[in-house]
């Protein structure tokens, strides 16, 4: 009979992932290793792949993201922790949020990935708040490979490297994986495969935890990321993989469906569309929103808010990096989405007149981040530009208290971002 933790869990049964979605609260920011392969970027959804978040959350905040997207997904089956840092890095936050979510939905498995550093201490905590599945990251059982993999590790607050660390840091994993292994909780172990680094290396990897009593093996490719010392290593072959994992698989069944998540992914595994509202524009309640928009800025004939969102819960977005807008109402106090707008193509000036265009019943428009040139072309049209970051009710209601009060400076995504953000670098600055 098979483990009933395996029937709906999508990473450790690939059956189930067709159907039931995972969603991942990034509300982990810190990290205690520094591999050779990872930069993790907080705010760029132009990239894919695990430590990138398009915002890092407080415990309650992921709380309300995971109540919102029950919504949208009401397939979602398991609630992971997975960065975008370490989360036993930041075990308060990390615990709490497991708490919260126990509490609310406590039909929901919880899952967290880790590297296995810190996670010991947390062993026992983690079983009474309701894990039941936990990954370790184990990319290395040899120092020599270990070293040439983390560039450090961080121990007692000070930063070890060198064999010696990475010998260190394979002893915490393999008391981590018995740990769990003990309390019946199950164990996946994931792999960086790096050609020419650890992918010869890997059948060992497979052979060692099998024997710890770890349940399944992930090996996933590397992705080279511009800027980390393996950047010119290549990606490894969709041959070396199959090679590689065949090897391992004489040890450990083997996930071959990773979808190389992203720290705050949701939905089905490899659906890369995100939490994506789709609502029918309607105009109820139109007089209460134009009531209180008189009130707060003087206009006649514009009513509605314009936000700016990369999943539809913060305003997290900056301006010339938006694909779409949400339109929101204002009903009984309360923002009510009423319709999604695709921004005009970027083409320097014309862009922001046509977006002018496309918000002709909205007063308000609330970004991240916007640069002088949209912020003073909405602005003849009668659309006034708020700077905010957080949930979008709060940031509706502190925005519709602002008035005419000068804004801050805009927020910028700086040199470091290589998404396509369609005109952002000129405008943000």
């Amino acid at each position: 009979m098979q483990d009933p933790r395996l029937e709906n869990h999508p990473c450790f049964n690939k059956k189930a992932c067709h159907n039931y979605a995972r969603i991942h609260l990034p509300v982990a920011p810190h990290c205690n290793v520094q591999c050779r392969f990872c930069d993790r970027k907080f705010s760029c959804v132009n990239e894919s792949r695990p430590g990138v978040t398009a915002k890092v959350m407080s415990p309650v905040e992921a709380l309300a993201h995971l109540e919102q997207n029950l919504q949208i997904y009401p397939n979602i089956s398991v609630v992971g922790i997975a960065g975008p840092g370490d989360p036993f890095a930041n075990p308060e936050a990390v615990l709490e949020t497991f708490r919260l979510v126990k509490e609310n939905f406590p039909n929901l498995m919880l899952c967290v990935s880790s590297n296995g550093l810190q996670i010991l201490p947390y062993a026992e905590e983690l079983k009474t708040v309701g894990v039941s599945h936990v990954t370790i990251t184990v990319n290395a059982v040899s120092p020599g490979v270990g070293a040439s993999i983390y560039k450090y590790i961080q121990v007692d607050g000070k930063l070890e490297s060198g064999e010696d660390a990475a010998e260190y840091l394979w002893e915490q994993q393999q008391a981590a994986i018995r740990a769990f292994v003990a309390r019946n909780i199950l164990v996946k172990v994931n792999t960086v495969c790096v050609p020419t680094v650890n992918m010869s290396h890997i059948e060992q990897i497979s052979r060692s935890v099998a024997a710890l009593g770890a349940n399944l093996h992930n090996i996933i490719p590397m992705i080279p990321v511009l800027g980390t010392d393996f950047a010119s290593i290549h990606e490894p072959t969709a041959e070396e993989m199959k090679f590689v994992r065949a090897k391992a698989e004489a040890y450990l069944p083997q996930m071959t469906h990773c979808a190389r998540c992203r720290a705050d992914a949701v939905g089905l595994l490899g659906d890369t569309s995100g939490q994506t509202l789709k609502f029918t524009a309607h105009v109820q309640g139109k007089n209460s929103a134009e009531n209180l928009l008189k009130t707060k800025f003087g206009e006649e004939s514009h009513s509605y808010v314009a936000v700016v969102s990369w999943e539809g819960l913060f305003v997290n977005c900056h301006l010339g990096e938006a694909k779409e807008l949400r339109i929101y109402d204002i009903q009984n106090k309360k923002p009510v989405l009423v319709d999604i707008r695709k921004m005009p193509p970027a083409d320097t000036e014309e862009r922001w007149k046509k977006l002018c265009g496309i918000l002709p019943d909205c007063s308000l428009l609330i970004a991240a981040g916007a640069g002088p040139v949209p912020r003073s072309i909405l602005a003849e049209s009668g659309i006034q530009v708020r700077i905010a970051q957080g949930l979008i009710p709060d940031s509706i209601e502190e925005s519709t208290q602002k008035g005419n009060v000068q804004e801050e400076v805009p927020f910028q995504c700086g040199s470091s971002c290589h998404g396509s953000a369609d005109g952002c670098g000129q405008e943000a600055l």
